[in-house]
């Protein structure tokens, strides 16, 4: 629904879907993603973020050991993506509209500057 909203009132040239599987993703999720994007004509970028997950479980492996893993290990993943899309943002002058739903996948990114040349706030 945030794909198709922001395509809708931006254009789909102003849009970007972004994919960003992690070690607890489903290649379905994967796929719908990018089946969406290209229904609706935006970009899609498929970024893995596994390399930072995995950095950010070995920083973390001494002082977790013994512990099982649980949703602290997912939400590790999430936060992953959030780095992610902040460093796109920051880097393309765009905003991150965001689904909130558990896969993340469907995260969108609009440049700002297209909205700041459409003269809105």
């Amino acid at each position: 629904m945030t794909a198709a909203i922001a395509t809708e009132a931006l254009g789909p040239e102003n849009v970007i879907g972004v994919g960003m599987p992690g070690p607890y993703s489903s290649q379905g999720s994967i796929d719908d993603a990018r089946e969406l994007a290209k229904n609706l004509g935006i970009r899609f970028e498929l970024l893995s973020i596994s390399e930072i997950y995995e950095a950010c479980c070995g920083i973390l492996k001494d002082v977790f050991a013994g512990q099982q893993a649980d949703a602290t290990e997912e939400n590790i993943q999430s936060r992953a993506r959030g780095m992610v899309l902040m460093a796109l943002s920051n880097k393309l002058g765009a905003i991150v509209l965001s689904t909130g739903n558990k896969s993340e996948l469907g995260l969108v990114i609009a440049r700002c500057t297209e909205i700041w040349r459409a003269g809105l706030p």
